[in-house]
């Protein structure tokens, strides 16, 4: 049932955005912790991200997060859809971009087709993307863009929260995941990085073979 609706609904988002009277087959991509994916395939080929009823909350803020990074990754010639739409249906969120013709580098299990020199060259491409991207200037910290690189979060208490919460109550002790010496030891390493001044820049957090695509 729960199927039977999301296609509904991107049936209705894919119209709105073609035509009523386009033609055209939905096929199911597979799905993350936060969206479904669905293939449009009409004149051309697009993808249709469409939120989890649970990640309502804070979806169209992602994916507005996601245009931005993906706008300042194309500046940097860092090959990647293009974003075409956002917006909501009722109270779904939903991003359209183009879609990317390929083979995935590997599957969701890290198991893969291509060679073991095959995918070391791709790890070496996937570097000199990332260092691409870790150049693109932010403020802030954490996950909530609040504007154009404006991220919501401070570093600094993110570093004290952490400082604070290896105490003697700290649950990780209870549950055994750290003694006392090794809970002292962390928390000196984050009093050190107390100490420090960073540059930040963007992080994509997920750089994987799985999330790579191999095309012609």
């Amino acid at each position: 049932m729960k199927d039977k609706n999301n296609l509904k609904i991107t049936d209705q988002i894919a119209r709105q955005f073609l035509g009523e009277q386009s033609n055209f087959t939905i096929k199911p991509l597979g799905e993350g912790s936060n969206n479904i994916n669905y293939l449009v395939k009409g004149k051309s080929k697009i993808v249709i991200k469409l939120s989890k009823p649970d990640f309502e909350y804070k979806a169209f803020s992602d994916y507005q997060k996601e245009n931005w990074c993906l706008i300042k990754a194309q500046e940097l010639n860092i090959p990647s859809p293009k974003v075409l739409k956002l917006g909501k249906n009722d109270s779904r969120a939903f991003l359209i971009e183009s879609y990317i013709e390929g083979s995935p580098v590997a599957n969701l299990d890290e198991s893969s087709l291509f060679s073991d020199e095959k995918k070391i060259k791709v790890w070496q491409k996937l570097g000199e993307y990332t260092k691409k991207i870790n150049s693109i200037p932010v403020t802030g910290w954490g996950e909530n863009l609040v504007g154009d690189g404006i991220f919501d979060g401070s570093w600094n208490q993110h570093v004290q929260y952490n400082i604070e919460s290896l105490n003697d109550s700290d649950i990780l002790l209870s549950m055994a995941v750290l003694n006392q010496p090794l809970s002292k030891k962390i928390k000196q390493l984050f009093q050190s990085l107390s100490e420090k001044k960073f540059i930040f820049g963007l992080c994509h957090s997920d750089i994987a073979l799985r999330n790579a695509i191999i095309n012609s």
